[in-house]
């Protein structure tokens, strides 16, 4: 540990007093600095903006997917996998998978299952997974088909 280290330590308290009163002191000018900042380059703000959102898009969604995967224990490479392994098929209904399936897991261990079509996978979660109620609702849906 640095001697700036153990000074920060033992006076953390006193320091982070002062952080706040300087904050506090300063804090009217420094929004006002950045009002006035924006009114003059608002245009450039704006189309700087804009434009990083459009070039990051692709990059964003793939970052924001496999991090979603990843709560799951599987990488998009498995995920890859799993969409041919079905044939790019609902594991459920069989029809065609979206551009973006649910990624369906156990909610007892958080393991990846398969993928499912949205519904699908609404459906399970509306039933919470329960097999009995689950085959009660089968049941139902034969006694009353027409």
């Amino acid at each position: 540990m640095t001697a700036d280290q153990k000074y920060y330590k033992r006076h953390r308290a006193k320091i982070r007093e002062k952080q706040r009163a300087y904050y506090q002191r300063t804090r009217r000018q420094k929004i006002a600095y950045q009002r006035a900042y924006y009114k003059t380059h608002q245009e450039w703000i704006r189309k700087r903006t804009q434009l990083w959102w459009k070039r990051t898009k692709k990059a964003r969604a793939k970052v924001k997917r496999a991090w979603r995967l990843r709560q799951y224990g599987i990488t998009l490479n498995q995920h890859t996998l799993a969409r041919k392994k079905q044939n790019n098929r609902c594991a459920i209904c069989l029809k065609r998978l979206p551009k973006y399936p649910a990624t369906d897991h156990s909610h007892k261990t958080g393991k990846f299952r398969a993928l499912l079509c949205h519904s699908c996978n609404r459906g399970l979660g509306f039933f919470q997974e329960h097999i009995p109620t689950l085959r009660r609702a089968i049941r139902y849906v034969k006694t009353h088909a027409h």
